[in-house]
């Protein structure tokens, strides 16, 4: 249960670029800097368009910002699941 629980948050890419820009998004989360950790975290999005965990984070800081009704605060969170659901 516990490795399944480290996979879950473990930032899943190939590329070098997203990882990049995931890791400074989640560092200005930290920081609760949001407006720049989801310019950050829609950076990784576009590196890499199956960044699960880029899209959940990108959809949180939206919704800390106070974007939750936003169609783009709603979209994220979902895009992040769907990508990592595995198709039965």
């Amino acid at each position: 249960m516990q490795n399944l629980k480290a996979a879950a948050f473990k930032p899943s890419s190939n590329s070098l670029e997203a990882i990049r820009a995931y890791t400074e998004g989640m560092a200005k989360t930290r920081q609760g800097n949001y407006i720049d950790a989801v310019k950050e975290f829609e950076a990784a999005t576009k590196a890499d368009a199956n960044f699960a965990l880029a899209y959940s984070m990108l959809g949180t800081d939206y919704a800390r910002l106070g974007h939750d009704r936003d169609a783009e605060a709603k979209r994220h969170p979902v895009r992040g699941v769907e990508l990592e659901s595995p198709i039965c």
